[in-house]
This record gives structure tokens, sequence and C-alpha cells, in this order.
């Protein structure tokens, strides 16, 4: 392997820098609103999408974002970008910010810093900040060109491309590129075409990428920046562009700024408010940009952590939250798979409870009467995975816990094919479908998968069962109990008791291979995840979910996870199973067909990582679940591959693959941020939310004298400092202060919309 990139946290750790264009992995940022999103690397390249909330897309942005820079005395250019020109450069930086990009290239005696952000609210449009410095005492001509291919599709109208055009509008000094298909106008869908403007004039404009970059050059060398001049062109079917030209003359040490905005409009009339909103500000003073980053600090400061792990308090205080965020609102790129957007929306409770809200009762709308739940919506997706109603139970409670909203339980809600019912019925109705859909072994059946969803043959002929899925049951049903025990449903409260009890004996009675559980018994009565097995012999989930479903009894902890680290501990991370498949398997599916090291065949799953660091927690195990935080990190430093430091990744390519191990696969998109959130938050520093309000009870590691926590809850502000003076681990707590009276351990927090100082001693 060569040097490993180095990435350092600027502006308070607001900013990640990355000085190099070619990194080991591309440092990607997300930026978003409520209407639009993109992801954008350390090159300006990445899609940008405008999604409405019924799921209609348009791809505004197709790939790169350019901008060259031209000397128009003597012909040289480069890109702001470096890619596609590739010009040696004096300096080259890329800061990843909260929700804005921004790239600094000082190359031929010009310094250049191009700014793109995405503004609060709900508007489709993402804006550019352009300004050129002359480093020089000469005055110098220079034009820049942009280019930008807006296709404006994603919404399939059957060939769009024979609706589409772009041309130039004076009027409004934009090029719009229009997708005029007769599905647009049948359908609720006005924001489908799409629009790049600026606050100059430009001296000349192409719509037409071919005739931007000419019959014979590459957009390494546009005919357009290499001969100084558009040629005005517009555009009919063939693919659009965006290209302006804009010519500066700049003096010796000044500097010109420039402003551009891309979005999604219906046509031209909209274009006067939406540049009188937005082309105001520059770099230098931008009151858009400013109220952006208000809102971004004022929604972080719910919770705020001072810890020994520097890496947590990084991550966790600024970047994660904005990962949940994303999570929360447009799940994986807008495709809104039911089981990921649930636990996103779990999570993201603390930062944006309504919308919490407005996810859970939309997820409810997705539940069939007979407590089934779809795959997922934005697109449809009715493929029988046996987990996805499920997540609204903790999705819910913790909710309920958090916000003390006990009525969202008795709102009415419809089901997607007939019917409807309360929310709590809507949960009942999903352990109920669990219950009744179990193999002769009183297991739950697999289906078409549960949270693998790579498990797709176990249960072909309705025979196989998920021994992750019955571990989830355990859990869901206990949560379940303690709601309705709470709420005095003393009926339900017995029934889930009996039916919890029911399944974790069916488990440990068929599920335990003796030194491990086993992941599945499939239709024929084979195991899967078993020491008999050649391939596959053990899996992570059910390991920990033992743990997380309260199925396992110490002994057996104590077997199965030394299994774990023995057998699954790559040092980097734990592997979701071991040995990985490499070659096919008709009982298992698509599992054993992936190629070895990837997604679920033997990656560092973060995911799986995360459920076992919960796991750990609730069985005291401080220390080991620091290493599994260390471990997954994106900064570990013993990971082959290095990647970008500041958010969570779905997973590590493990030891097994061929070429790449320890590849970070898919920044952002994940469901781990939220669940290591939630386990730092409310297991490791112990702040724990309950139906009566908020408890304290910490599992730190042995190396930590003290941490300090800043927590706002049902509108009371904590600022919890716990002290561990004998640096032991999982150590009891002795005494809690408030205000400096001593409070009874087990009983909730003061809620008055107060501040209050909490002090917690720890004893060995």
């Amino acid at each position: 392997m060569g040097k490993k990139t180095e990435y350092a946290y600027q502006n308070q750790g607001k900013e990640l820098w990355l000085n190099t264009p070619v990194p080991e992995r591309n440092l990607e940022n997300i930026l978003y609103n409520k209407a639009y999103f993109t992801l954008i690397d350390q090159c300006a390249r990445g899609k940008g999408t405008h999604m409405t909330e019924d799921g209609f897309i348009n791809h505004l942005i197709a790939k790169d974002r350019l901008i060259f820079v031209r000397d128009d005395d003597s012909g040289e250019y480069f890109s702001v970008s470096w890619s596609p020109t590739f010009t040696k450069f004096e300096s080259y930086i890329s800061k990843a910010g909260i929700n804005y990009q921004i790239y600094e290239n000082i190359t031929n005696g010009l310094k250049i810093i191009w700014r793109i952000y995405v503004p609060a609210g709900n508007d489709p449009v993402e804006i550019w900040d352009v300004c050129v410095e002359n480093l020089g005492r000469n005055a110098r001509s220079i034009s820049l060109f942009t280019c930008l291919q807006m296709d404006c599709d994603g919404t399939e109208t059957y060939c769009n491309f024979l609706f589409r055009s772009a041309m130039y509008y004076s009027q409004v000094n934009s090029i719009i590129i229009k997708q005029d298909a007769e599905f647009h106008s049948q359908n609720n869908f006005p924001y489908h075409n799409g629009f790049f403007t600026a606050d100059r004039t430009p001296s000349g404009w192409d719509a037409d990428m071919q005739d931007f970059i000419g019959s014979t050059n590459t957009i390494a060398n546009p005919v357009a920046v290499e001969k100084g001049i558009c040629s005005n062109s517009l555009s009919s079917r063939d693919t659009p562009t965006a290209s302006m030209h804009f010519k500066l003359k700049i003096a010796g040490g000044a500097k010109e700024d420039t402003r551009m905005l891309i979005g999604a409009c219906s046509d031209e009339s909209m274009l006067p408010v939406i540049r009188g909103k937005y082309l105001h500000g520059n770099i230098g003073r931008d009151l858009i940009f400013d109220d952006m980053c208000n809102q971004y600090d004022a929604q972080m400061k719910n919770i705020q952590i001072n810890v020994p792990e520097e890496s947590m308090n990084r991550m966790l205080n600024k970047w994660v939250k904005h990962q949940i965020m994303y999570g929360a609102i447009w799940c994986r790129w807008g495709y809104k798979g039911y089981r990921d957007i649930v636990q996103n929306s779990q999570n993201v409770i603390t930062l944006d409870a309504e919308l919490a809200r407005k996810n859970i009762m939309k997820a409810c709308r997705h539940q069939y009467n007979d407590g089934f739940a779809l795959r997922g919506w934005h697109p449809l997706d009715t493929m029988r995975y046996v987990d996805s109603a499920q997540w609204l139970i903790p999705a819910i409670t913790e909710y309920v816990k958090e916000t003390g909203d006990f009525n969202l339980l008795q709102e009415t809600v419809p089901y997607l094919d007939k019917g409807e019912d309360t929310v709590y019925n809507h949960l009942m109705k999903a352990l109920v479908r669990l219950h009744t859909d179990r193999g002769k072994q009183g297991l739950c059946l697999a289906f078409f998968g549960d949270w693998n969803d790579s498990l797709t043959a176990v249960c072909r002929k309705g025979r196989g069962v998920s021994i992750w899925m019955s571990m989830a049951f355990c859990r869901s049903a206990l949560l379940m109990k303690e709601l309705a025990e709470y709420l005095g449903n003393s009926e339900d409260a017995k029934r889930l008791g009996d039916w919890r009890l029911e399944m974790s004996q069916a488990i440990n009675k068929y599920g335990w291979d003796g030194k491990w559980y086993l992941c599945a018994i499939d239709d024929e009565d084979k195991l899967i995840g078993s020491e008999e097995n050649d391939q596959g012999k053990i899996f992570l989930n059910m390991q920990s979910w033992s743990q997380l479903g309260r199925v396992v009894s110490d002994e057996r902890w104590k077997i199965a996870f030394d299994s774990v680290e023995k057998y699954l501990d790559s040092g980097w991370g734990y592997m979701l199973n071991w040995p990985t498949y490499t070659k096919p398997a008709l009982n298992i599916g698509r599992l054993s067909f992936l190629q070895p090291g990837i997604c679920e065949n033997g990656s560092v799953y973060t995911h799986g990582n995360a459920f076992l660091m919960l796991a750990l927690l609730e069985r005291g195990m401080a220390d080991k679940a620091l290493k599994v935080w260390r471990d997954i990190s994106p900064d570990n430093p013993v990971r082959p591959i290095s990647c970008q430091t500041n958010v969570f990744i779905n997973g590590y390519w493990g030891p097994g693959h061929i070429k790449k191990p320890g590849y970070a696969e898919l920044p952002w998109i994940t469901g781990s941020a939220g669940w290591m959130y939630y386990s730092v938050i409310e297991y490791m520093l112990g702040l724990r939310r309950g139906y009566n309000g908020m408890t304290i009870n910490p599992c730190i590691p042995s190396g930590w004298e003290s941490a300090t926590i800043i927590r706002i809850y049902r509108g009371t502000e904590y600022k919890v400092v716990i002290k561990n003076p004998d640096k032991v681990e999982n150590a009891s707590v002795s005494t809690i202060y408030v205000d400096g009276a001593e409070h009874q351990i087990n009983k909730p927090l003061p809620i008055d919309g107060g501040k209050h100082n909490v002090e917690v001693i720890l004893k060995k």
C-alpha cells in the first residue's frame, strides 16, 4: 500500500480538509434540504436530485460540475476542481463542511475559491459562489466557463430524452432545461424542469453539450474553452448542458465574485422570484449561508458530549447528527427502504421529533392489515422480507419515551390495503404476524430474508426459519410488554411475556450450535451458520441479538462472544460471517453468490458492529464496546485503506476480498450512525430515556476518569458530569447530585423546563 491519505479537521471540527484530489478513496460529502440532495466528492463530481413527497424524481445534475478558468491573453486554462484537465497546481484543498463544500485551487497565479451549498428549507436549489483572486501585480483578462450536464430525468416517461430541450432565456438570464412529457401534465410534478442562472450576464452560452465540447474534442479540452467563445447553442433531444461564459477583468491583487444557482422549476415564470431570493451575497458576506449554518448549529446543540475518546466528540457532536438527519429525510439516495427509514427515524428523535413522527406515521400507512409491511416505498417494494414491521416497535417506543407524546399511540392510521387502526394496534399486529408465521420449531419463518437482505433462499418452500428474526421478535416483545404494562394493558403484557418466553426457549433449543447461535434452518432442516458447514460457519448478528433479545444465558454469552473474537475479528472490525462464501449454496441464496468480502459476505459491516457494541454495553463490557468503536471508526489507522474520517461508513470490504480489503463502501449511507449514537448516549454515558422521564446509569470504559454531556430532554436542559475516580470499567453509580442536592439513583431527573447541573459519582 502507498502512503495513507491524511485528513485535517478545521473550523471547530465543522470542516474536513483534504489536500489532494486523488486520495486512496474519494472524499464524499452530502448536501441536502427537504427537497434536494447531492453527493459530491473532492473533485465536484456527483449527481444532484430533486424528489417530491410523492416520489417523483428530477435528476438535475447528471454527474460532473465543471468550471474552467481561462487566461484570455495566453489561452491557457484549467479546471477549478482539477478534473478533467488535471492541470498541475500550486495548492489544492477540498473542504467538506456541514452541508457545504469548498474547493480552493491555486494555479497559474490565480487563487480560486468555489463554494457549493444547499440552503435550508424546501427549495430544490444548489448555490455556487466563485471568487477569483489575482495573486500577481498586473491586471489579467480571465474567462470562466461553466459546464453542467442537466438531463432532468429520473421519473421514467418512456424515452424521456425525446421530450427534452434546453435554451437560454435572456429575460431571466437563465438556461432552462425542459422535460415536457405528457406524463408531467397529468401528475402532480410541477418541478420537472431545471435551470442554471447567475448574477452576471454571460457573454455567451451553450445549451447543447456537443456544441460546447466540439465534435472531435473531449470534456478535458472543450472547443468553447479552447477558442474562448461559446456558440450560443440550444438543445433539442440532445444532451443538454448549462454552459455560460463570463469575462472578468481583474486588477493585480484584486478579487471578483460570481454567484450561480442551479435548481428545479416548472417554467421560466418562476425564475424572477427564485433569482430574487438567492442571487445576492458572496463568500465574504452571505446571509443565506449564515442562516443555514445557524440552523444546523441550533439543531446540534440538543446533545453535546465531551469524553476522552476524541473521535466520539468530533463525530457525535456534529457530523453523525448531520448523517442521521440525512438518513431520516432521504434514507438511501431517496429510496425509502422500510427498515432503513424506520431505524433512521428512531435515531433522529433528539434532532427533529416532528420529522420522526411524520416518518413513523407514514411507515404505519405502509403496513398491511394482517400486520406485515412492505419492503420499502419510493419505489414500492412488495418483496416479503420478514423484518419490516417489527422495526416500528423500537422506533415508536423510543419516540414516546423521548417526547412524552402518548397521544400518538391512540391516533388512527389506515393500513395499506384495507381498514384502519390505532398506532398501538399497528404495533401489536406486527408481533401477532410474526408469532403466527412460525415454523415447526416455533421459530419465525424467514420468507425472502430478514435484516440480512441476501439470505434469499432459506425459506423458498415456506419452512425455513430465521434465528435472528426470532431474537428480534423477543426484543420487540419485551419493548411492547413494557409499554403495555405502563399503559395498564395487563392482558397484552401477559400475552407478550408468554410469547417472548416461548420463543426464547425455542431459540435455545433449536438455535444453539454448541459454540454459537445458528443463523437459520432451511426448508430441509439443514443448519446455516453451523460448525458443520464448510463456509459461513458463524454469523455475527445472532450472537449480538441473543443479548439484545435477552435470550442468552451468561454461560452461553461467554462461549458465543469468545467465538466471535476468535473467528470474526478482522483487526479493524468484526466480519458479518466466516468463512466467506466462495461458491454458490442454493439453500442460502444471493449471499453465497456475492464476491467474497463485500456486503453481507464476510465484510466488516458497520451496522452489524453497531449491534454488537450495544450488546456489549448491555452486558457491562464497556472496554470491549470501546474496542468496537475504535475498530469501525473511519479514522482507524490499522485498516489497510484509509477513508474520510467524519462519518460512519456502510461497511469495509473484508479480509477475504481479493483486491481491496479494508476499502470503505458507501460513506454516509448506513443505519449504523444512529445505532452508534444511541449506544454512546443512552448506554455508555447512560442517559436513559423512559416513559416517566430520564434516569442515569453509565457503562463507561476503564480508562475514562470523567465524561460530560449536555442533554435537552422534554424542554429541560441537563449538564451531566460523570466522575469515575478509580477508572473502573462499568463502575456502578454511588451518588447523584442535582444542583448540589443528593438525588435518588433510580429516580428520573426533574422535568421543569429549566437548567440543571447533574453530578454522577461512580464507585468500584
